[in-house]
């Protein structure tokens, strides 16, 4: 059950955050439309991480396979989520595009 929490929180937000993104470009608003198209692309590669800290634990041995079953779940999209929110907040957004004043 906790996982599918996990799964089903990555999905609603990956679907809200594309919308968010479509309104977003539709309105002319580039600069949102890229911070939410990171988010969602941050979330698509969720389950690329997921296999990969799978991997990890199983080569590793770190956790029993429910225990790491259940980190993956939730760091496979956390991290990249929260890896992007970094990257906004350092200010990525104003190389690709500089506010004009």
């Amino acid at each position: 059950l906790k996982t599918q929490v996990a799964f089903s929180l990555l999905s609603v937000l990956w679907w809200l955050f594309t919308f968010i993104a479509y309104r977003k470009i539709k309105t002319g608003h580039t600069r949102s439309h890229a911070a939410f198209m990171m988010r969602s692309y941050a979330l698509t590669w969720s389950a690329v991480t997921l296999r990969l800290m799978q991997f990890a634990f199983g080569q590793y041995q770190l956790l029993d396979y429910e225990t790491a079953y259940f980190v993956s779940a939730w760091c496979g999209w956390l991290l990249n989520l929260l890896f992007v929110e970094g990257l906004l907040l350092a200010g990525v957004l104003n190389y690709y595009f500089p506010k004009t004043t």
